[in-house]
């Protein structure tokens, strides 16, 4: 009864603070984006919902330049997503949403260049493994729970178990020398 009074409640906060991410790593974003860059904002345009953005690519990480539009579309306002500057260089993950008329790119995840360091650039052209899943071991964040019950996630060769306190921004998952996804660090804790 007291874990269904803990589900209830984890509910309850996440449908009114909205958006509510979960679990995840910076990791996860990379590998669903197409997409990984370092560009200017030439243009804003405010939209209802959502901005667009003009974008000068300057640098690419992953994906093929000429693939890459010059406009991109930004986070919904509903979850309360913060809009990029005008004339501030940024590392943006983007990927192609499909559009009857046009694809358009869309925003993954964006972080002001000045924010970035070189531990950053290093986990994402080096560490990041898309070949590995990340498993979170969701009884680990009910501590007060008894879990002796349920069964705990196993490590497999191809996927990590987040640790119960991990940093989203520099965990990475990838496979070591004998090919098993790897659980690892890199940089600030965020």
């Amino acid at each position: 009864m007291a874990f269904v009074k803990h589900i209830a409640l984890f509910l309850f906060f996440s449908v009114c603070l909205g958006c509510f991410p979960g679990p995840y790593i910076e990791q996860q974003d990379y590998c669903r984006s197409e997409f990984a860059f370092e560009a200017n904002i030439t243009s804003i345009v405010a939209g209802d919902h959502e901005d667009k953005y003009g974008i000068e690519v300057k640098i690419v990480y992953k994906g093929v330049l000429e693939n890459i539009s010059s406009t991109l579309d930004g986070f919904s306002r509903t979850c309360g997503k913060e809009g990029m500057e005008l004339y501030t260089n940024y590392l943006i993950y983007a990927m192609t949403v499909p559009h009857p008329d046009y694809p358009n790119l869309s925003l993954v995840l964006f972080r002001k260049v000045s924010d970035i360091t070189t531990e950053d650039i290093k986990r994402m052209t080096e560490k990041y493994d898309c070949g590995c899943k990340i498993n979170f071991d969701e009884w680990s964040f009910f501590p007060l729970l008894d879990t002796t019950s349920r069964p705990l996630l196993e490590p497999t060769a191809d996927a990590c178990i987040a640790p119960r306190f991990y940093c989203r921004r520099s965990a990475f998952c990838q496979k070591n020398s004998e090919g098993i996804c790897t659980w690892g660090d890199l940089g600030v804790c965020q």
